[in-house]
């Protein structure tokens, strides 16, 4: 929550997975807080924590970015393509950020039979 700005809300939707609510931001400014996030994971000091909790391994962070659209008829329709770009940047290698819009731009460097919103 210290890494959003102040309209941000945070929530966990279920499992590891987390959602982040930025009302009134664009995509380059939500792309903005979402590297602010990833910076922060990565920087993040486990060397306290049980042993359970890192075993060795770093942790890391996906992230999936869309924006809310005027054709949306549901709350459900930005969640699910945040869903599928989060897919994306696991797909791509984990511990980034992928939105939408990033596999319209290239193609090629997206999911095989990806679905598209």
């Amino acid at each position: 929550q210290a890494l959003l700005p102040p309209e941000g809300l945070a929530g966990r939707l279920g499992g590891e997975e987390f959602s982040v609510l930025l009302p009134g931001l664009g995509m380059p400014e939500a792309r903005a807080v979402a590297e602010s996030l990833l910076r922060g994971v990565r920087a993040m000091d486990l060397s306290s924590a049980p042993a359970v909790l890192h075993s060795g391994r770093r942790l890391t962070v996906s992230i999936g970015l869309a924006c809310a659209r005027p054709g949306d008829r549901s709350l459900h329709d930005l969640i699910d393509r945040a869903d599928q770009a989060l897919y994306l940047a696991k797909h791509r290698g984990r511990d980034q950020i992928a939105s939408l819009q990033d596999l319209a731009s290239h193609p090629d460097n997206g999911l095989p039979n990806a679905r598209t919103a």
